[in-house]
């Protein structure tokens, strides 16, 4: 058994601990299944979607707000744009009979630089959300198809999804001993991160995902001894005193 801990889980892809261990040291991540403490509420979670996030670019030309016809309005030019993304209905794609529902948002707007100002510039940062079924390079072409208007279009970071793996033997071991019930991941994780290399593994362990990033997260300690309970179970270790 192996024990992982490394820093910038939650940051940029540049700053993830466990990439630059499967960089510099893969040899201290190998093994024969992963288990990501993710919170799961004591689920698995298997596989995980991929995710993208691409900046679009909408330019206009400045003029004084008493005149606007003198000018274009970037952000007005970026409506047609907002306007797709708003209708999105997200897609659920099965994989191995688990549903995963797709999504794509946009996360951050910045245009206008004062305000008797028509601004010339209107940013939007994009995010998609894809199921493992679809591979990257298709969903990167997707999103720039549907941002053909725009002016400027940069892929900002773009990760793989994982498969759900429950075929795997381990994996359909650490399920089935244990009576755990079975719901795709929801979110990317470093599941992926291990799959790419050849690893199998899952999302496991304590705390409500859907509480994840909101003012009520938290962990309880029911969820805190249940998973321990699993853990320990599977690794073949005695129970606490």
């Amino acid at each position: 058994m192996t024990l992982v801990f490394y820093e910038g889980e939650e940051v940029a892809d540049d700053l993830n601990g466990l990439r630059r261990l499967f960089s510099e040291r893969s040899d201290l991540v190998q093994g024969d299944l992963a288990i990501l403490l993710e919170p799961t509420g004591g689920w698995v979670e298997a596989g995980c979607q991929g995710t993208i996030h691409i900046r679009a670019v909408l330019r206009g030309e400045r003029a004084h707000s008493a005149r606007p016809w003198m000018g274009t309005n970037a952000i007005h030019q970026a409506a047609p744009l907002l306007a797709r993304i708003a209708a999105f209905e997200s897609e659920i794609v099965s994989v191995d009979g688990l549903e995963y529902r797709e999504a794509l948002q946009v996360v951050r707007m910045n245009a206008g630089v004062a305000n008797n100002v028509i601004p010339d510039r209107c940013e939007l940062v994009i995010n998609r959300r894809y199921a493992p079924s679809r591979k990257l390079d298709d969903a990167i072409a997707e999103l720039r198809d549907l941002c053909g208007d725009a002016d400027e279009f940069e892929v900002m970071n773009a990760s793989a999804a994982a498969p759900p793996n429950l075929g795997n033997a381990l994996l359909a071991e650490f399920v089935g001993v244990h009576d755990l019930a079975v719901r795709p991941k929801l979110g990317w994780t470093d599941v992926a991160r291990f799959a790419a290399h050849g690893v199998p593994a899952l999302n496991f362990g304590p705390g409500d995902p859907t509480l994840a990033h909101t003012a009520d997260e938290r962990v309880e300690r029911a969820d805190l001894d249940g998973c321990r309970r699993v853990l320990r179970s599977f690794l073949g270790l005695t129970s606490a005193r």
